[in-house]
C-alpha cells in the first residue's frame, strides 16, 4: 500500500514544539514498519528548503509554500502523480493548499483522509470565529464532502464536529495519537537534575508546564490566576511554577507581566524550549506536570509525560481527562482559576504520599502502553485505509 501524508510544516521526531509534526513523523514511521510504502510531503514557508529530501525513514520531502496560498507548488502535484498513492492523508484543517490538492485527488480518483487534530473543536473555532465560519461554508465543506474518512482523536472531538451540522458522508473513526516507550527515569535523580538546571532551592516543590507558550489555547492565563490563588493559600512553602517553551506572540513578556500583576513573580520562572533527554528528565523530575488547555486534539506532550510516569494534572480540554480519571493516572480540573487552585492543593498534598504517587506513575505508564502505543495506532489506521482503498 502506498500512502502520502501531507502537512503544513516539517515532519520531525524532536526539536519541535509542533505536536502535529511529531505525530505525522511517527505515524508514517510505524506504518512503514507494518509494510506500507510511506511518503511525507511537508509544505514549508521557507523557500530555501524547496525540494529537500530528509534521509531516513519515513521519507520526508519538503516543498515551499506558494506566495498565493491557493496555488500549490507544482512539485507536490508531480510527486503525487509519480507515486500514484492508494491513500493521501491530510493533517490539520483551514489550510488553503489542501483544497487544491483535494480537488486534484478527486479528479484522479485517489481517496483522501483528513485528521483535524482538534481544529474543529468548539474552543478552537472561537479564534478568528467569523473567518473560520465563512471558510467552512465556502471552502472547507467541499474538502470534507469529498473525503473518504475523517479521523478524530477523541470521542469529544467527534461530537463537537457533528454538532457543526456539516454535510459529510465520510467514514468517521476515532483513533488516538501514539507515543513511543521511554526509558525509566529515576524520580530522585531527575528531580535533582531539574533543581540544579533551573537553580531552585533544594527542597522546592516544582510544578511544570512544558510546551508552546500559547496563552489562550494552553490556558496559561487561567493557570497564572489559579497559581496565584494557590500560592496565597500555602503561604511561605517553597513551591515554584516553571513555564518552559517557545515564545508565541510575545507570550513570555505577557506571562511575566501577569506574574508581576498577581504577585507571584518570585515563584514563577519562564524559560525557552527544551528537547530530547532534558525534556523527559524534567517531566520525570517535576513533582507535578500540568496541562490546563482550553482545547486540544490530543496533546503529544501529555502522552510523553504519562509515558515516563509523570504526575499529571490536566483539564478536560486535553481530551484525556476521562482516561486519566478511569485509570487513576493523575488529577483532573475544570477550567477556572478557582478550580485549578483547588486541584493544585489536592495534588500537591497527595504527592507527599510515596505509595500513592508510585501507583499513579505506574498507572500512567500502563495507560500509555495499553492504549497509546504507536504500534497499536498505526496498525488500526492502516486497517481503515485498506477498507477505503480495497488494497490488501
Amino acid at each position: 500500500m502506498k500512502i502520502i501524508h501531507v502537512l503544513l510544516g516539517k515532519a520531525k521526531p524532536d526539536n519541535t514544539t509542533s505536536g502535529v509534526s511529531k505525530v505525522v513523523f511517527y505515524l508514517a514511521k510505524y506504518q512503514e514498519i507494518y509494510g506500507a510504502e510511506v511518503y511525507v510531503i511537508s509544505i514549508t514557508k521557507n523557500s530555501q528548503y524547496d525540494g529537500q529530501i530528509l534521509s531516513g525513514h519515513p521519507r520526508v520531502e519538503i516543498y515551499a509554500q506558494s506566495k498565493t496560498r491557493f496555488l500549490v507548488n507544482k512539485g507536490i502535484i508531480q510527486r503525487i502523480k509519480e507515486i500514484e498513492p492508494d491513500i493521501v492523508h491530510f493533517h490539520s484543517v483551514f489550510i488553503p493548499e489542501f483544497q487544491i490538492i483535494g480537488d486534484i485527488l478527486t479528479r484522479m480518483s485517489i481517496p483522501y483522509v483528513i485528521t483535524p487534530h482538534g481544529g474543529y473543536r468548539a474552543e478552537a473555532l472561537k479564534r478568528n470565529k467569523i473567518l473560520k465560519k465563512n471558510w467552512l461554508e465556502i471552502f472547507e465543506s467541499r474538502l470534507l464532502k469529498r473525503a473518504k474518512m475523517i479521523h478524530f482523536l477523541t470521542q469529544q472531538e467527534l461530537m463537537e464536529f457533528e454538532s457543526l451540522g456539516l454535510h459529510c458522508r465520510a467514514l468517521k473513526v476515532i483513533v488516538p495519537n501514539g507515543v513511543e516507550d521511554q526509558p525509566y527515569y529515576d524520580y530522585s535523580k531527575a528531580k535533582s537534575y531539574l533543581i540544579e538546571y533551573f537553580k531552585l532551592p533544594i527542597d522546592s516543590t516544582v510544578i511544570l508546564f512544558l510546551g508552546r507558550l500559547d496563552i489562550y489555547s494552553k490556558g496559561l492565563d487561567l493557570l497564572m490566576q489559579g497559581f496565584s490563588i494557590f500560592s496565597k493559600k500555602i503561604g511561605t512553602e517553597k513551591t515554584y511554577l516553571l513555564l518552559v517553551g517557545p515564545d508565541i506572540n510575545n507570550s513570555l513578556n505577557k506571562l511575566s507581566g501577569m506574574a508581576e500583576r498577581y504577585g507571584i513573580s518570585k515563584r514563577v520562572n519562564l524559560f525557552g524550549p527544551v528537547f530530547g533527554g532534558d525534556k523527559f528528565l524534567f517531566m520525570s523530575g517535576a513533582d507535578l506536570f500540568i496541562v490546563p488547555s482550553r482545547s486540544e486534539g490530543l496533546p503529544t506532550v501529555l502522552l510523553e509525560a504519562l509515558s515516563v510516569g509523570a504526575r499529571c494534572l490536566v483539564s478536560y480540554g486535553t481530551g484525556m481527562a476521562d482516561d486519566i480519571l478511569n485509570h487513576e493516572a493523575g488529577w483532573v480540573c475544570k477550567l477556572s482559576p478557582e478550580a485549578i487552585a483547588e486541584a493544585l492543593l489536592i495534588a500537591i498534598k497527595e504527592i507527599k504520599c510515596k505509595d500513592k504517587i508510585q501507583k499513579i506513575s505506574n498507572n500512567a505508564i500502563n495507560l500509555v502502553r495499553q492504549k497509546y502505543s504507536w504500534d497499536t495506532v498505526a496498525e488500526k489506521i492502516l486497517s481503515y485505509y485498506k477498507e477505503l482503498s480495497n488494497v490488501g
